[in-house]
């Protein structure tokens, strides 16, 4: 008779553990939908590119861009995907103010490690002003590429006309990626892994990935080759 009695307690024991047990449950994934639990740090570093492309600008696949500053000037730049390819640069070579500079051709020069590398404009036009600033602090010019790191101010027939064979911002955003993807899918090892998955790259990406061959990487990036 003890037996059944104890046998009859943990039935009831076994049943208002089931009976509160669905209550909490409820509560608990109710909770977890209305308050999801945050990304971590990582997983939101992945999700964000790891070169700026700001709204307003126009692109050039040599990584070049150009703005809109009046109906017939614009100014131009290096993107900030070629200023991590190359890294810190040891010198600009701007033309003079008066001098033509024409789409798709050399329109500058850089100096990285001793290495003199061409860059081509993103448009055709006068040169009326050079950034006088970013060639005395060349830091300015890979550290705010989009601001106060600009290059030239070049005086165009119009504006809207100088944009037509470029990228506007969206399409940029969309190009530069798969350009990093391509970089991260013909690594190997650590590096390519970091790329691939959004990650943080150093600045002077190229010799990284190509050691010595850096330059002929760069190049082929920067349409130069």
């Amino acid at each position: 008779m003890e037996f059944l009695e104890t046998k009859g307690l943990e039935y009831l024991l076994v049943l208002a553990y089931l009976v509160l047990l669905v209550p909490f449950w409820r509560l608990l994934t109710g909770s977890e939908k209305h308050h999801p639990r945050p990304a971590s740090a990582l997983a939101r570093a992945q999700d964000r590119p790891w070169f700026a492309v700001p709204d307003g600008f126009h692109f050039h696949r040599g990584h070049t861009w150009a703005q809109e500053e009046a109906r017939d000037l614009v100014r131009v730049g290096i993107d900030d995907f070629a200023h991590v390819l190359l890294g810190p640069v040891q010198g600009l070579e701007l033309p003079e103010p008066g001098s033509r500079i024409t789409a798709g051709e050399e329109g500058w020069g850089v100096e990285v490690d001793g290495e003199r590398l061409p860059i081509l404009s993103p448009v055709s036009g006068s040169v009326e002003e050079v950034n006088e600033d970013a060639t005395r602090t060349l830091g300015s010019a890979r550290g705010d590429p989009y601001g106060s790191g600009w290059l030239m101010k070049v005086r165009v027939p119009s504006a809207r006309a100088a944009f037509k064979n470029l990228m506007p911002d969206r399409l940029a955003r969309a190009w530069m990626d798969d350009e990093s993807k391509v970089l991260g899918g013909s690594l190997s090892g650590e590096l390519g892994t970091v790329l691939q998955d959004g990650g943080m790259p150093v600045a002077g990406l190229a010799r990284e990935l190509a050691g010595s061959e850096w330059r002929e990487l760069a190049m082929k990036a920067l349409l130069s080759d």
